[in-house]
């Protein structure tokens, strides 16, 4: 699992941009919200770098004596390894952090979705909310806002964005997801859920990661190219 430095954005010009189409008060608010994804981004940049200590990989499980602040363990056998992933105190520590990375990933694509919908003044009915999907099916309408749904598409459009919903409403509603220890392919996985398969925590979890800073940016940069254009 590779380490991955936090991103955070200046929301000034944007603030700025949007007070003259807007006003100041959608303008104070878009500031509170960035300002949200930003202390989001952080979090979730912790939670992943302690996921990151936690989920070690099977020989390093083997040379290590001290596995974290709650267990110590020297695994000696094939079956102890396996055992570490079924420790109650271990994934309890994983399992929080993976709850804490996936909530905030998801609120950060929220509070994104509900940045676009002030700017763009775009007012959802009784039964919708300014999530992903009506900010998707809203940008969808217009030529103008096709580069900037292109952006939230590479964040929120593809399975992984899916399967992280599923993930969120399953940990929030009823338990997080079991993590096993996959001694074939010697990494951990979430257990199959819902209609979707297993999958290798350390791969989607550096996926999610790898679209949080960057994208989550360009979707911003591409705002800010876009308000000053609307009449």
């Amino acid at each position: 699992m590779k380490t991955v430095n936090s991103i955070t954005w200046s929301d000034e010009k944007l603030r700025s941009n949007v007070e003259r189409l807007r006003g100041s008060q959608i303008a104070a608010e878009i500031g509170e919200s960035i300002r949200s994804i930003n202390q989001r981004n952080l979090f979730l940049h912790y939670h992943f770098s302690q996921i990151s200590d936690l989920l070690m990989s099977k020989d390093e499980i083997h040379q290590t004596i001290q596995m974290n602040r709650q267990i110590r363990l020297v695994a000696r056998k094939p079956e102890e390894v396996i055992d570490f992933y079924s420790h109650r105190n271990i994934c309890s520590d994983i399992g929080a952090n993976i709850y804490g990375f996936i909530q905030s990933k998801h609120a950060v694509v929220d509070m994104l979705c509900y940045v676009i919908c002030l700017a763009l003044d775009y007012k959802p009915g009784k039964s919708e909310f300014r999530n992903f999907d009506f900010t998707k099916k809203m940008l969808k309408g217009t030529d103008s806002t096709k580069l900037l749904k292109n952006e939230l598409d590479k964040i929120c459009g593809d399975h992984n964005f899916d399967y992280l919903k599923e993930l969120t409403n399953t940990a929030k509603h009823q338990r997080l997801v079991k993590i096993t220890f996959d001694d074939a392919s010697n990494s951990p996985q979430f257990e199959a859920f819902n209609d979707f398969p297993k999958r290798d925590v350390l791969k989607f979890l550096d996926q999610i990661h790898d679209s949080n800073g960057k994208k989550v940016i360009n979707v911003l940069k591409e705002l800010d190219h876009l308000i000053p254009n609307i009449s």
